[in-house]
């Protein structure tokens, strides 16, 4: 099930269509990581413009170099990012929030639109989707989120698919930061905060 996102004081929402375009996968660096509450591997973004995500706590943070659309130069700018995360023995991820930041010089002639897909790979049901919805400022801002129980027995892939458009000459915008925060169950949380202050104890020592 999707939806199509509806943006405060966009005049122009046929921008938000971005033709297809060929593309080379850009493997994150490392591809492959993880946590005490989840691990994940073949992360890569279709185009490279989110860059390379930061593995911050359970949340990857990525800063793009240059993920910009400027009329009349580049005035679409499309990535999609990919990564397949799964959640440690005795741990269960309830679901994922997306933030994004950025900027722009017009609030009305500029558009973002982002969409979160997540597959559960172990059937055959297809992903998920779910828009973003984002403010009209100049010092934009966007959310995202999904809710779902897997453990780690359930390894589900998650897919990010970020659109910009800058509709007539001499506009720009830019998205600066992403946030994807993986949430733990409440259960989960009690474990890995308590592991927490073992370790903790452990330095002091």
């Amino acid at each position: 099930m999707s939806s199509v996102i509806r943006l405060a004081g966009v005049a122009f929402v046929g921008a938000l269509l971005v033709p297809a375009v060929a593309h080379a996968d850009v493997a994150w660096v490392p591809p492959n990581g993880g946590n005490s509450l989840f691990s994940y591997s073949n992360g890569y973004n279709s185009n490279g413009f989110f860059g390379n995500p930061v593995l911050i706590g359970n949340t990857f943070v990525f800063t793009p170099p240059a993920f910009t659309a400027v009329n009349p130069n580049q005035t679409t700018r499309s990535d999609q990012l990919q990564v397949t995360i799964v959640a440690q023995p005795g741990q269960t991820i309830t679901g994922v929030i997306i933030r994004e930041f950025g900027i722009r010089t017009s609030e009305v002639l500029t558009t973002v639109q982002g969409t979160l897909f997540i597959t559960n790979l172990t059937d055959t049901l297809g992903p998920t989707a779910s828009s973003l919805t984002y403010d009209s400022a100049l010092a934009w801002s966007g959310l995202g989120s999904r809710s779902f129980s897997y453990d780690s027995n359930t390894p589900f892939q998650l897919a990010l698919t970020d659109n910009l458009a800058a509709l007539i000459p001499g506009q720009n915008i830019t998205k600066t930061r992403v946030e994807i925060e993986i949430l733990p169950s409440p259960a989960s949380a009690v474990v890995l905060a308590g592991a927490g202050l073992v370790l903790a104890g452990r330095r002091r020592r």
